[in-house]
């Protein structure tokens, strides 16, 4: 069967793509092609002058948006939650697909497919994080890193949460724990941060997505607060590119404690993954045996040295179970069949 697939951006076919990883490439002037034994898939941008004769015209968007011209319309929704609403059923019941990582407390629909690795896919790509090489180093600056000193100051509805959960840590490890900035430099508010107060910004701020790699390195262990931690936010659970740093720069050895939803944390520990706060019943007891390892061993160096011989194994794991599923989707013969509506569920 041909398919064809028509986008305007990455975003547009990331969850796509993900599915269709381990298939053969084969790229022309205006178009790509990937290859199973069966299909072939072709992915036309929208502003190409490629005329193609398919079996199947997808139209590929990130937002529920449905077009005229094409069989039906595939979301992939990476980025931001999708909201349950009556724009969202409407778009379902038409028979459109979606493929999102926002996992809905009480909505289901045969034409929507819920997986947080879509995501890990998309921020691994995008972010740039997939031209990163990782190099491990014995030299610790601080026994607990941290970025969110920035966010705290955003006019965003989480950055209370932040600073009470920043506050409460800076408690109990004191100077021990390091909360990294931006540096300083001319028009700083101009390009780095995401507008806000309705102020004009150049949203700049994703540059600094893999920059953090160098801070991380530097610090025992590294602690990431996700957008919407604990019971999620109106219903709805859902990662950002912090969950995929909290994993990824286990392959350079660094000790990870992630505060994302319950629901999520019980999703990757299901799948293998591991953080440092699993170890404990709450992330206040990581920081607390992090301080006696402190105060037991007296240096940096020495307290990763421990931590290494317990738990070294299970970051090297997080490495393995990463590389797998960012290769191929566990279940990309089912999704698939689920792209080209090839299953059961619509017969």
């Amino acid at each position: 069967m041909r398919i064809g697939i028509y986008y305007n951006t990455f975003k547009d076919i990331s969850n796509i793509l993900y599915i269709l990883n381990y298939c053969s490439l084969h790229k022309e002037t205006d178009y790509f092609k990937l290859s199973t034994d069966v299909d072939e898939f072709y992915f036309i941008n929208k502003e190409s002058s490629a005329d193609l004769s398919t079996d199947i015209k997808i139209n590929a968007v990130q937002n529920i948006l449905q077009e005229d011209g094409y069989d039906y319309s595939i979301c992939s929704n990476v980025e931001e939650p999708l909201h349950y609403n009556n724009q969202l059923t409407e778009f379902l019941d038409n028979g459109n697909l979606i493929l999102s990582s926002t996992y809905f407390e009480t909505f289901s629909h045969k034409n929507l497919y819920v997986d947080y690795s879509f995501s890990l896919y998309y921020f691994f790509h995008s972010k740039g994080f997939n031209y990163l090489n990782f190099y491990e180093s014995s030299d610790k600056d601080g026994l607990v890193g941290t970025y969110n000193k920035e966010t705290s100051k955003l006019n965003k509805a989480n950055a209370p949460m932040v600073r009470d959960k920043i506050s409460n840590c800076k408690e109990l490890l004191g100077d021990d724990l390091i909360d990294y900035g931006i540096p300083e430099f001319p028009m700083k508010n101009l390009f780095c941060f995401q507008p806000k107060d309705n102020k004009v910004s150049l949203n700049m701020w994703k540059n600094n997505y893999i920059s953090s790699y160098t801070d991380i390195v530097r610090n025992v262990c590294f602690y990431i607060i996700e957008t919407w931690p604990g019971n999620g936010n109106q219903g709805r659970d859902y990662i950002t590119e912090k969950t995929l740093k909290s994993i990824l720069f286990s392959k350079v050895k660094s000790f990870p404690i992630l505060d994302a939803s319950n629901k999520i944390m019980n999703l990757m520990k299901k799948d293998g993954f591991w953080f440092l706060n699993n170890e404990f019943n709450n992330i206040t007891e990581t920081f607390k045996y992090l301080k006696e390892l402190k105060n037991k061993h007296k240096v940096y160096a020495l307290v990763y040295e421990d931590l290494l011989e317990t738990y070294g194994n299970k970051l090297d794991n997080n490495s393995k179970i990463l590389d797998k599923l960012l290769l191929k989707h566990p279940k990309s013969e089912y999704l698939l069949n689920f792209i080209k509506k090839d299953l059961d569920i619509w017969k």
